[in-house]
């Protein structure tokens, strides 16, 4: 493999981290600020990007971004409890469901 294909090759999951790294510290930032409903949402992003570039690996990629947002959120917001939960499952879906959708049809 030349140091091109290679640096290529990190070039997907150096986005999936990233876009999950800010997701989650702008959740972090809202969460802090006191804003607990619009900003979760953005974690669909990297949870879309995992799944279309890893489709067998997607929901165990979305499973642990939820997790890390699930864990800091109740670190910070212990009475939401229920809501965190619930953001933390629609998300993991997302990242299941966005297969099949992404690639075009039935794999």
């Amino acid at each position: 493999m030349s140091p091109r294909e290679a640096r290529r090759s990190l070039v997907r999951p150096a986005i999936v981290a990233g876009t999950a790294v800010l997701a989650l510290l702008d959740n972090l930032a809202g969460l802090l600020a006191g804003v607990k409903v619009v900003l979760p949402r953005l974690l669909s992003v990297p949870f879309a990007l995992a799944s279309y570039h890893y489709p067998r690996r997607g929901t165990l990629i979305a499973a642990g971004i939820a997790a890390a947002y699930a864990a800091m959120a109740l670190t910070l917001a212990p009475s939401e409890w229920l809501s965190i939960a619930a953001r933390a499952v629609t998300r993991i879906a997302v990242g299941v469901l966005c297969v099949p959708c992404l690639r075009g049809g039935h794999q």
